[in-house]
């Protein structure tokens, strides 16, 4: 017997040689996870617990009890009850099958299915787990049967080449769709679930074919890698001939965006020139109005200053005239206040002149016969009595009075009295005629 080959996902068809007995499982179908046996379901009396990852189904006389069954229960086992406890842990199983393709290579494929039961209930009610190894063998082989029979339809209607590049597409999936459609049927399920297949392993039998499709294989990829070379070749002249083209004409571009540019820079020249020509001009316009403001600015300064100064020198003199003339005003106002009090004062003192002779003329109108006599009478009679009883007041007087004569003590006091009368009269004369001839001087000075 010819040792078979090899192709690994990895490395197909290029896979490595190997012994056949390296790859050959010992039975068809083999179960990498089975449940050891145990002794708790053998139990006659007493506790029975499952492990989390088991599930307890509890019957009794013949009737399921939901209240001590379920995922990881325990539940009190009497003689005649039944006690099965299911695994609801991943299980895996190794499965290989021969089978020639549709160009008739004979190949072998080695695969895995991993799958968990999820209702207990419906697979005891398919397999009697009570001997739980032997259900979890029958239950690997059922599936291991039906992957290998379903992988065995798939590769008869595909080509070695397809099997070995698509064996995840055509091989895996088609054989986990088709598996799912018998185990997890609505009307008939088996209460597992597959939860994924995967082919490990394409192996051809014939030493002849391999090293045929390797050498077909080896001539395919030189002549690809030739081709591939002369096409990347050709790609790289292509791209070079576009990458000349587009530096010419990128260079092209260049030259015309640098005519542009400098025919756009000589523009802005031009423009700049002109602007600051025409700049020059307006700030030489602007230089010479404004030197012309200037003078007149200074011109009309200088008018105004004349004005200013000449309307100054008119206030100025205005206020000169009018100092003279309040000056003169005033000598002449100090003038006739001098002359007027001048005049009041030497009306005043003709004044009191006046009320001194008018003094003097009620004294000396007092001093006529009439006033004299009045003034004699109310003055000087009472002074006389006065005296006369102040002389007599000690004095004894004795009269003796003869015939004719005369000379007795009152005819002698009248007659001093007399004589003093006279002497007075003659004084008041006197002092009246004076008083006469100075009011005459007086009248006549004022005259004058």
């Amino acid at each position: 017997m010819k040792k078979p080959r090899r192709l690994s996902q990895a490395k197909a068809p290029n896979a490595s040689v190997g012994k056949s007995e390296d790859f050959q499982l010992s039975s068809d179908i083999e179960v990498t996870s089975s449940s050891p046996n145990d002794n708790r379901t053998s139990k006659v009396f007493g506790y029975v617990s499952a492990y989390p990852n088991e599930y307890l189904i509890h019957y009794r006389k013949g009737k399921f009890r939901k209240r001590s069954s379920g995922q990881g229960a325990q539940c009190f086992k009497f003689p005649g009850d039944t006690v099965v406890i299911i695994p609801s842990s991943l299980k895996q199983i190794v499965f290989q099958a021969n089978q020639l393709t549709v160009d008739n290579v004979d190949v072998r494929i080695r695969g895995i299915v991993i799958y968990q039961i999820f209702d207990p209930l419906k697979i005891n009610s398919k397999i009697n787990f009570f001997n739980r190894q032997a259900a979890e063998n029958k239950l690997a082989r059922m599936v291991g049967d039906l992957c290998r029979s379903i992988v065995k339809w798939l590769i008869a209607n595909m080509a070695v080449e397809e099997c070995i590049r698509k064996r995840k597409e055509d091989i895996a999936d088609a054989l986990k769709r088709e598996i799912t459609l018998v185990v997890d049927d609505e009307a008939n399920s088996w209460g597992i679930e597959i939860v994924t297949i995967d082919v490990q392993d394409i192996y051809i039998q014939d030493d002849d074919i391999f090293n045929a499709l390797q050498t077909s294989f080896k001539s395919q990829k030189m002549r690809e890698s030739e081709l591939c070379e002369l096409e990347a070749t050709r790609d790289l002249e292509l791209k070079q001939l576009e990458v000349d083209a587009q530096l010419a004409e990128r260079r092209k571009d260049q030259e015309l965006r640098n005519l542009e540019i400098e025919s756009e820079l000589a523009q802005k020249r031009a423009e700049l020139k002109a602007q600051k020509l025409a700049q020059e001009a307006e700030l030489e316009l602007s230089q010479l109005r404004a030197e012309e403001e200037k003078k007149t600015y200074l011109k009309a300064q200088e008018l105004e200053r004349k004005k200013s100064a000449s309307i100054q020198e008119l206030e100025l003199t205005k206020l000169r005239e009018q100092r003279e003339l309040e000056r003169r005003q005033s000598e002449s106002d100090f003038e006739l206040e001098r002359s007027r009090l001048a005049a009041e004062a030497q009306n005043q003192a003709e004044q009191e002149k006046i009320e001194t002779l008018q003094k003097r003329m009620d004294v000396e109108n007092n001093i006529t016969p009439a006033g004299l006599e009045k003034s004699f009478i109310e003055g000087a009679l009472p002074q006389i009595a006065t005296a006369l009883a102040k002389s007599m007041t000690s004095s004894n007087i004795n009269i003796v009075q003869g015939q004719g004569d005369i000379n007795t003590p009152f005819s002698l006091m009248l007659f001093e009295i007399t004589e003093l009368l006279k002497e007075r009269l003659n004084r008041l004369k006197q002092g009246n005629e004076l008083a006469e001839g100075e009011i005459t001087d007086l009248f006549g000075d004022q005259d004058n």
